[in-house]
């Protein structure tokens, strides 16, 4: 017979469970709590809606005002390009800029109109007006500048800066005392057929870019115009002092480039001034007029509105409702609020604003009475 084996039977493994002390438990409780009435403190709002003094005036008939004011202005520019349409025979004689020299006498020298200038080489340019010549200074020659064209039209006559003297004074002590220097040189002097300018597509051109001007000289205008002055409705001056083609009209070429430069203006008052002489016409009582402001929902149109730019004022007739308001400045309001040591103060700080009529204030929790400094939780409304 075999031996009995004897076997011990499997031992029990006992699963053990972590439980936290009592001392960690009350720790992570703590926290949670903590966190809460954080965020609860955190989230807290405050909200106050303010009823501000109101009072409103009708115009009736209408309110004439004078307002001082300032001038402002600025200059449009627009260049456009066009295209010839004409085919001619054309014509044209060069130009450009002479200086005449007076070393004759200190005497001023007449030189009757279409005075001729000779160049060495025999070309004859001739003035177009009657020029004056002041006479010598100090053993300097008298000058003036003048504009000079070609006798005939002709390319011979383009030519560089060249000095010139006067045929009709030949033989006389002053043909070699009174003679002119070339400025610029002589341009411009053509003759052939081919495309013209025609003035058709030249007033087209230039009309197209008045109009580019008018639409844009109010933009032009307010951009040189600080914030804290109004311009009456379209009371804005615009003067065409350039007006041009190049080349000209009835000259040579395929294109052409047309320009126009015109000078916006007008006089703006300034907005303190404005709502200033409205409270005044309005308001008689001075404290009173330092409660209030003008309110932009006030219904007012301006007629029979004259601008005196020698004087820089500008008179209207004013019709429709004024509304004035409590004024008050809301960003100070709101860091006179901030910097308050409590919600007991609040009063104190409302009452010193004698524009606001009424105020309501919302705490949030309402049992949280804390006046918020994070961003959002001071809300402010305005009835």
């Amino acid at each position: 017979m075999r031996p009995e084996v004897h076997k011990e039977p499997p031992r029990k493994v006992k699963k053990v469970f972590w439980a936290p002390s009592r001392k960690i438990q009350g720790t992570l409780i703590f926290l949670c709590i903590a966190l809460v009435i954080f965020y609860i403190w955190w989230m807290a709002q405050l909200r106050i809606v303010i009823t501000p003094q109101r009072t409103a005036f009708d115009l009736g008939n209408g309110l004439s005002l004078a307002f001082q004011g300032e001038e402002f202005s600025t200059e449009i520019r627009k260049k456009g390009e066009g295209t010839s349409e004409n085919t001619e025979q054309y014509s044209k004689q060069a130009g450009g800029t002479i200086v005449i020299f007076n070393d004759f006498s200190p005497e001023p020298q007449i030189l009757v109109r279409r005075t001729r200038f000779r160049t060495p080489g025999g070309l004859i340019f001739r003035t177009e007006r009657k020029i004056t010549v002041p006479g010598k200074e100090n053993g300097k020659p008298g000058s003036v500048e003048v504009e000079v064209v070609a006798d005939e039209p002709g390319e011979k006559y383009n030519i560089d800066l060249s000095d010139f003297t006067i045929p009709g004074f030949e033989d006389t002590p002053k043909y070699t005392k009174i003679y002119g220097r070339a400025k610029t040189k002589m341009t411009g002097g053509v003759i052939g057929e081919g495309k013209v300018v025609g003035r058709k597509e030249s007033d087209e051109l230039l009309r197209q870019l008045e109009a580019d001007v008018r639409d844009e000289y109010g933009t032009a205008l307010a951009k040189v115009i600080p914030e804290n002055y109004m311009i009456l409705p379209s009371k804005y001056d615009l003067d065409i002092t350039v007006r041009r083609t190049e080349p000209e009209v009835g000259s040579p070429g395929n294109v052409f480039t047309g320009e126009v430069v015109a000078r916006v203006h007008t006089v703006a008052v300034n907005k303190n001034a404005y709502e200033d002489a409205v409270k005044a016409a309005l308001l008689k009582d001075e404290g009173r007029r330092r409660i209030y402001r003008i309110d932009e929902k006030s219904n007012i149109t301006f007629s029979n509105i004259v601008v005196n730019y020698a004087a820089k004022t500008v008179s209207v007739t004013m019709e429709g409702k004024v509304q004035f308001v409590g004024a008050f400045d809301v960003n100070e309001l709101r860091n006179k609020i901030r910097a308050a040591n409590g919600s007991s103060e609040l009063d104190g700080i409302f009452e010193s604003y004698p524009g606001i009529v009424k105020v309501e204030k919302t705490f949030r929790p309402a049992f949280l009475k804390r006046i918020p400094w994070r961003e959002g939780g001071l809300i402010i409304e305005i009835l």
